[in-house]
C-alpha cells in the first residue's frame, strides 16, 4: 500500500508524456464529467424550495403583487438575501420557464468550478484532484438526506455553496484575503450555507493560531450587544419559541431539531464521519488540518441545533439552521472518494474485506445512490464497517481474520442486496420504468472513458475510442437532463390560460388544491394556503399562526394539501369525505380574504365552474399515493357567503 505522502500516479489530465499542455485529452475529461454531472444532477424544472425562490423573485419584479400571499405577507427571509436581485433580471428578460433554467444553469456551473478549485487547492497533485471531482460530481444522494450538495434546482444554496467552495480553495492556496471576500459575497447570497464555510475557515486557521479564539469571542461579544440593541435578525437571540410556535415548526422543519431526526437522516451522518475518519489514515498532513476544521463546523453544527432548538428554543439560533454545515462535510466525504481512489483502493481489490475493497464498495453505492437513493443507506454500514476495519488495521498492523472476516463478508453481502433490491424498487415506481438505468448507463460509460485516460499517456487509440464515446454520451446526457413532466412545462411556461382567468376573481388570494404554483407562476397572484408556505414559519410567529388557523380552517375539505406526510396531515382521520357546498360555504364564511376555491372534487350538490388544464395534473405523497387529475372546479367565495 502506498504511504499517504508518496506522490500517487494516475489521471493527469493537464499534461502530456512530455510535460506540455494536452488540450485534446484535458476538453475529453471536461466533457466526461459534464456528462456525469448530467446524468446524476437531472433537471426537474421549478420544483421544491425553487418555487419559494422564485416567487420572492417575482414579487421583486412586481412590488405590490402578491402583498397578500401567505409565505410573503408577514416578511420572509428574503430581506437578508441578495438573490432575488441576481434572479429578478433572467425572469424579466427570458421569462420563468427560460428565465430559471438560464440562472439554474449557471450555477450548476459556478458549483463545478468550485467544487474544481476546492479539489485541486486541497490535493495538490492532479492524479489526485480530477478523480476527486469526478466522484464528488458523480455523487447526488438523494435520499433522506439533510443536505445534498449541490442540488440541480435553482435556489441561493446553489449559488452560496459554489461561492463558498471558491473561498475555501483560495484560503488552501493561501488567498485568505481573497478567500475572506468570497465568503461575505456568500453570505449575501445565503447566510445559512455560508456559515458553515465560515466555521470552517476559523477553525482551519484557528488550529495554527489560538489568538484567533479571542477574535472568535469578540465576534460572539458584538452579536449579543446587537442583540440587545434590538437589531434585526440579532434581537431574534433574545426571543423563545412559545409552544404553539414550536410546535408547528417541529412538524413542518423536523430538521431543525435533533430529536425530530429520523433513522433516515441519522445514518447518511454517521457513515459520512465514518468515512471521513477512515480517510484520516490516508491523507497528507495540510490536507487532515482541513479534514478537521471540515469535522469540527459540522458537529458544531450539530451541537448549535441541539443548543438552540431541542432545548432553549431560541428564535435565531433555530433560524441560523446552523444544521446546514453539513453540506460541506458531505461534499468533501464525496471528494474523499476520488482520494482514496488513486491512493488506496485502486491497489487493494484483491481482499474483499479489506480497506480498500470495502471503501471502492461504499464508493460504488454513493453513486448508485444518485438513480437509486437505498443505496445510499446501504452505503452507510458499509462505512462504518470500512472505518472499524481500517482503526483495526491501523493498530494491529494487519488485516481482520477468522469470525471477522466471515462478519465483514455478511456485512458487505447484505449491503450489496439491499442496493439491489432498491434499485429494483425504483424500477418499479419510477415512470418512466427505464430512466434509472438509463442515468446509470450514461454515468458507467462516462467514467470508463475517464478510466481509458489515466495514466502518464493515453495511447492514441484510447483517446479516438474515448473522444467518439464522448461525443455519443453528450448529446444522450443534453436529451435525458430535462426531466420535468409536461404538467411542470406548462407551469413554466407561466402564461395563464384565459378560459382559466374568466373564471376567477379579479384579484384577492385563492386557494389552489394540490398545487401553490399555480397561483404563483401561472397566474402571478397570491395564494392563500398550501403546505409550501409553511417554511415561512420559522421566521416568523405571526406566519405560524396564519399558517395554523387556515390549515384548521381548509382541513374540512380534505383536500390534497392535507395528504402530505409527515408534514401536511389529518393524521388517523385521512377518509376523503363527500364535499358539499356547505363545507365551502363555511371554509369561504372563516376566511375573510380568501376570494376562490380551486378544488380537485366537485361538490355533490353545486357543480360550481369547471377547467380543464391542458395537460393532466400529476399528485403523489410519499407514501405512494398518486392520483391524475383531469379537471378543476372552481367556486367563488363571492357566490357563498
Amino acid at each position: 500500500m502506498p504511504d499517504a505522502t508518496d506522490p500517487p500516479s494516475g489521471v493527469t489530465a493537464d499534461r502530456d508524456a512530455a510535460g506540455r499542455p494536452d488540450w485534446w485529452r484535458g476538453c475529453l475529461v471536461v466533457l466526461l464529467v459534464l456528462v456525469l454531472w448530467g446524468a446524476a444532477r437531472p433537471y426537474g424544472g421549478i420544483i421544491g424550495d425553487a418555487r419559494l425562490y422564485t416567487l420572492q423573485a417575482l414579487s421583486h419584479m412586481m412590488p405590490g403583487r402578491f402583498n397578500d400571499d401567505l409565505f410573503l405577507h408577514y416578511g420572509s427571509q428574503d430581506r437578508f438575501s441578495a438573490f432575488s436581485y441576481l434572479y429578478s433580471p433572467f425572469l424579466h428578460t427570458f421569462g420563468v420557464g427560460y428565465g430559471s433554467l438560464a440562472f439554474c444553469l449557471l450555477g450548476c456551473l459556478l458549483w463545478l468550478g468550485g467544487v474544481a478549485t476546492l479539489a485541486t487547492g486541497l490535493f495538490r497533485d492532479r492524479a489526485v484532484a480530477i478523480p476527486a471531482i469526478v466522484t464528488a460530481v458523480a455523487i447526488q444522494f438523494g435520499g433522506g438526506t439533510l443536505v445534498r450538495p449541490g442540488e440541480p434546482i435553482l435556489t441561493p444554496r446553489l449559488f452560496a455553496e459554489a461561492v463558498s467552495l471558491f473561498a475555501l480553495g483560495a484560503m488552501l492556496r493561501g488567498r485568505n484575503g481573497l478567500a475572506a471576500l468570497l465568503l461575505l459575497l456568500s453570505l449575501a447570497i445565503h447566510p445559512l450555507m455560508t456559515s458553515g464555510a465560515i466555521a470552517a475557515f476559523f477553525l482551519y486557521h484557528a488550529m495554527r493560531r489560538p489568538v484567533l479564539w479571542l477574535a472568535g469571542a469578540g465576534a460572539a461579544s458584538i452579536v449579543i450587544a446587537l442583540a440587545f440593541s434590538g437589531v434585526e435578525p440579532f434581537v431574534r437571540l433574545t426571543v423563545r419559541m412559545d409552544g404553539a410556535w414550536l410546535a408547528s415548526a417541529g412538524t413542518l422543519d423536523p430538521q431543525c431539531f435533533i430529536t425530530e431526526w429520523g433513522a433516515t437522516y441519522w445514518l447518511p451522518l454517521v457513515g459520512s464521519f465514518a468515512l471521513l475518519l477512515a480517510a484520516m489514515r490516508y491523507a497528507q498532513r495540510r490536507e487532515r488540518r482541513f479534514l478537521a476544521a471540515t469535522a469540527m463546523a459540522a458537529l458544531g453544527g450539530i451541537a448549535l441545533t441541539a443548543l438552540g432548538g431541542d432545548l432553549l428554543h431560541n428564535v435565531l439560533i433555530i433560524d441560523i439552521q446552523a444544521w446546514r454545515a453539513l453540506w460541506l462535510l458531505n461534499l468533501v466525504v464525496y471528494l474523499l472518494g476520488g482520494m482514496l481512489w488513486a491512493r488506496v483502493i485502486r491497489a487493494g481489490w484483491a481482499n474483499p474485506t479489506g480497506v480498500p475493497a470495502v471503501l471502492g464498495f461504499t464508493y460504488g453505492l454513493l453513486i448508485l445512490a444518485s438513480f437509486a437513493p437505498a443505496a445510499g443507506f446501504a452505503a452507510a454500514p458499509m462505512a462504518i464497517l470500512a472505518c472499524l476495519l481500517s482503526l483495526y488495521e491501523h493498530h494491529y498492523c494487519r488485516p481482520v481474520s477468522g469470525l471477522c472476516r466471515i462478519l465483514a463478508r455478511l456485512v458487505v453481502a447484505c449491503c450489496l442486496a439491499f442496493a439491489l433490491l432498491g434499485l429494483h424498487y425504483v424500477m418499479r415506481t419510477q415512470d418512466p420504468f427505464w430512466r434509472p438505468l438509463y442515468g446509470i448507463g450514461l454515468a458507467t460509460l462516462a467514467l470508463w472513458g475517464l478510466w481509458q485516460l489515466r495514466g502518464e499517456s493515453a495511447s492514441r487509440r484510447s483517446r479516438i475510442g474515448v473522444t467518439v464515446l464522448a461525443g455519443i454520451l453528450a448529446p444522450l446526457t443534453v436529451m435525458n437532463w430535462d426531466q420535468s413532466t409536461p404538467w411542470q412545462r406548462f407551469i413554466d411556461k407561466g402564461q395563464a390560460p384565459p378560459a382559466l382567468t374568466r373564471l376567477l376573481p379579479p384579484e384577492g388570494p385563492i386557494y389552489w388544491d394540490g398545487d401553490v404554483t399555480v397561483p404563483w407562476l401561472v397566474l402571478r397572484r397570491s395564494s392563500y394556503f398550501s403546505c409550501e408556505q409553511g417554511a415561512g414559519i420559522l421566521f416568523s410567529r405571526a406566519t405560524a399562526a396564519a399558517f395554523r388557523q387556515r390549515f384548521d380552517t381548509l382541513s374540512r375539505l380534505h383536500t390534497l394539501d392535507f395528504d402530505l406526510p409527515p408534514y401536511c396531515t389529518l393524521g388517523k382521520d385521512q377518509r376523503v369525505l363527500p364535499l358539499h357546498r356547505a363545507d365551502l360555504a363555511m371554509v369561504c364564511a372563516a376566511s375573510p380574504g380568501l376570494s376562490a376555491l380551486i378544488v380537485t372534487r366537485q361538490a355533490i350538490d353545486d357543480p360550481g365552474a369547471a377547467w380543464t388544464p391542458p395537460v393532466p395534473f400529476p399528485w403523489a405523497n410519499e407514501q405512494g399515493r398518486k392520483i391524475s387529475v383531469a379537471r378543476f372546479f372552481i367556486y367563488r367565495c363571492d357566490a357563498l357567503r
